[in-house]
């Protein structure tokens, strides 16, 4: 399931790890969030909202438990884990 990203997309993810794509909401939120693609060594490109306050973003088909990838992009730099270090601008 890899998203459709454009030419100036794939220009701004290499540079700052990833390009925001536009407002998504799912059913029993109370408002939109932004989401971003970026892309995953594992599955290429997919797109994420930010999580928690680092506002790191996790490639929706890897699982917690699957060993064959990094879970976890913060700012283009991947993460082994979950215990991602927020990076500042």
């Amino acid at each position: 399931m890899e998203v459709a990203v454009t030419h100036l997309q794939r220009l701004e993810i290499r540079l700052t790890g990833r390009a925001f794509v536009g407002y998504r909401a799912r059913d029993g939120w109370r408002q939109p969030l932004q989401f971003y693609a970026f892309r995953c060594p594992v599955h290429g490109y997919v797109e994420d909202y930010p999580h928690g306050y680092a506002g790191r973003l996790e490639c929706p088909l890897c699982s917690p438990g699957d060993p064959s990838g990094p879970l976890v992009t913060d700012g283009g730099a991947m993460v082994d884990g979950l215990e991602a270090v927020p990076v500042r601008a």
